[in-house]
């Protein structure tokens, strides 16, 4: 009977702590209690009361935060529902090594095959070396062609819509001429 009127009083103790923290902004501070037990072997049970101290806690604001609200806003965009194009002709090839094969053409105009050749097959270094081109037209009208090749050296791409370097300055070709021909007499400084 003591047992149960000890779990009752700490349920209804715990109730009432749990409610003080939850409805308003004060930190209850438990004062440690000693606690003083017979020299008895015999386990009986112990009422405990603890003892609370109601300090008022407040937060100081460091700094001010602004709020603001985020409103989305949307925009409908025109679509332009584009036409679907048949594919006029694909193949598409591979063999067990990973050398493969492949090419498609468009009713529009697009155009693209592609080779791909395994290199040192079955090794630490095996590479994939790819070569290919593709063709279209531009939105503008402008004819597109663009051939590249992938192996040990990169990735390089040629077509006439690529831009080019600038060409070197008539100075700068004397000059480079000039210390050919001297690297090449073996008169020059260093």
């Amino acid at each position: 009977m003591k047992l149960l009127a000890v779990l009752f009083l700490a349920v209804a103790v715990s109730a009432d702590v749990r409610d003080a923290l939850r409805n308003s902004r004060q930190a209850i501070i438990v004062n440690p209690v000693q606690i003083q037990r017979p020299l008895q072997l015999v386990a009986q049970p112990v009422l405990i009361q603890p003892q609370f101290q109601q300090r008022a806690f407040q937060v100081q604001p460091q700094f001010q935060q602004q709020v603001f609200q985020v409103q989305p806003q949307f925009q409908q965009q025109a679509y332009q529902q584009q036409p679907l194009w048949r594919i006029l002709q694909h193949t598409q090839e591979a063999d067990d090594i990973g050398n493969y094969r492949f090419n498609f053409e468009t009713e529009n105009g697009i155009r693209q095959a592609e080779q791909g050749v395994v290199t040192n097959p079955g090794s630490n270094s095996e590479s994939t070396a790819k070569q290919g081109n593709v063709a279209y037209t531009a939105p503008d009208g402008t004819p597109i062609s663009l051939s590249y090749v992938a192996d040990e050296n990169g990735f390089r791409a040629s077509g006439a819509h690529l831009p080019t370097p600038p060409p070197i300055p008539e100075a700068i070709l004397r000059s480079l001429e000039q210390n050919a021909r001297e690297e090449a007499s073996g008169n020059f400084r260093k």
